[in-house]
């Protein structure tokens, strides 16, 4: 186990949230001005089994407390339960890709829900399992299935997928990723009754939506948009913006948050070509919008009952035969996700990978030659 102390570069100023416009400048100083951490890594004894890092973590989910991750391997497919306090793989659950129980060839939705039941999807496909492998309920859902979306469009809606408010709503981006264009989908799993959301501060998105066919070969560029459920909350977001959607479902309010950052630009911006000449334009307007900030999801901290995030900007390539590093910045939000600090870290490279808050610090995962590992930063702050 490594530890090192890790200054991080200062930042400035008061700072304010504000909710669709509205702002409050009665708040705190930044609480990152003179932020450091120092940092652990730990790798994960996987004893005589193996864990397939070929497709990242995309595919892995903690469990509330905090104590388990689960981390789905599509390759075999099989389910890998890991103890976090122990640090060490403690069971491995066979699947099945195809077939009435299957999950599905390329997996991009995972979610663990109570009585150790899994949220298992494709771009086609979506059901909840459990630890035999048997899918116990079918979650294919599409629009056409749904009378208050007046609509014939047969593709499943599995774009950013959950089930919400105790597994009773099916929740989704719906929309169209050509388009960019992108809503909210609730579904009351029971009735099959529904509800579209629209997110109009998002719109902007299908802007920064670009396509190149090369001969029989399409390559599509679009801004990052996701649904995730934070804090008993459900929090939409995009790489593109700093803004922030919060759905609350005992209020059935939708609400738009926005930040006075100092140190990042607020949003990307740049005139696109939504159908390039070639490859080098494609090229030279990915490049254009991935040098600018990009905004990491929300996270969560229940012991400081905080919100952080993260987010990072490209640097300019320097050689082709070089790796591509960032700078870096980190945020920080009262429990009302009023702006209460930003920094930048100077000392990373890139953003933490899938990062998560245990025990009041933040993981986040990392590949030590080829086995599962968790780089543990210790935020040395004071808590009010």
């Amino acid at each position: 186990m490594r530890r090192v102390i890790l200054p991080a570069l200062m930042a400035f100023g008061f700072f304010a949230c504000s909710e669709s416009g509205n702002s409050n400048s009665d708040t705190p100083a930044n609480i990152l001005e003179e932020f450091s951490f120092s940092m652990d890594t730990i790798q994960i004894d996987s004893g005589d089994e193996l864990i397939n890092l070929a497709n990242g973590y995309r595919t892995s989910v903690v469990t509330p407390d905090k104590k388990y991750v689960y981390f789905f391997a599509p390759q075999d497919p099989s389910l890998i339960k890991i103890d976090l306090d122990q640090a060490k793989l403690i069971e491995r659950y066979l699947f099945e890709s195809e077939g009435p129980n299957g999950t599905g060839n390329f997996p991009n939705n995972f979610q663990v829900l109570p009585g150790e039941k899994f949220l298992i999807g494709d771009f086609m496909q979506a059901g909840l399992f459990n630890l035999e492998g048997e899918k116990i309920q079918d979650l294919r859902i599409t629009p056409k299935e749904i009378a208050e979306y007046d609509s014939e469009d047969d593709t499943p809606l599995t774009n950013s997928l959950f089930l919400m408010n105790r597994g009773k709503t099916h929740v989704s981006l719906y929309g169209n990723f050509f388009q960019g264009d992108w809503d909210l989908s609730l579904i009351d799993l029971e009735s099959r009754s529904g509800k579209i959301v629209d997110l109009p501060a998002f719109d902007f998105l299908k802007d920064f939506k670009f396509m190149n066919l090369n001969g029989t070969t399409m390559i599509a560029y679009g801004e990052d948009i996701e649904v995730y459920p934070l804090n008993e909350k459900l929090f939409i977001s995009t790489t593109a913006t700093s803004q922030v959607y919060q759905y609350d479902f005992e209020l059935d309010s939708l609400r738009l948050f926005e930040f006075p950052h100092q140190i990042t630009a607020l949003r990307k911006t740049g005139d696109i070509n939504p159908e390039p000449s070639g490859d080098e334009e494609f090229n030279d307007q990915m490049e254009m919008l991935r040098t600018q900030i990009a905004y990491k999801k929300m996270l969560w901290d229940e012991n400081t009952r905080r919100y952080y995030r993260f987010g990072d900007k490209m640097k300019p390539k320097v050689a082709d035969d070089l790796p591509r590093t960032y700078e870096v910045f980190l945020y920080a939000f009262d429990e009302n996700l009023n702006l209460i600090g930003e920094t930048q870290l100077e000392e990373l490279d890139k953003a933490p990978s899938f990062p998560f808050f245990k025990d009041g610090k933040l993981w986040s995962y990392v590949n030590i030659n080829d086995e599962l590992g968790f780089a543990i930063m210790d935020f040395e702050l004071e808590v009010n």
